[in-house]
């Protein structure tokens, strides 16, 4: 019984292990025909994370 519990236990950290390498846990994309990279380099650049990158620097300027 050991052994089938060692078995057991090593499957489950290989399972997680490869999730994790291949990153399994994020939802795809719901937009076809643009790659993860294009996506976050056109959040980067939209003036919507300009704005929150503001208002992060009045909070942390605020706190002090």
């Amino acid at each position: 019984m050991k052994w089938i519990g060692m078995i057991v236990a090593v499957l489950v950290v290989m399972v997680a292990m490869w999730i994790v390498v291949n990153k399994s846990y994020y939802p795809s994309l719901p937009i076809e025909n643009l790659s993860a990279k294009e996506v976050i380099g056109q959040l980067n650049d939209s003036d919507l994370n300009k704005n929150y990158a503001s208002i992060g620097s009045f909070y942390r300027i605020r706190r002090r």
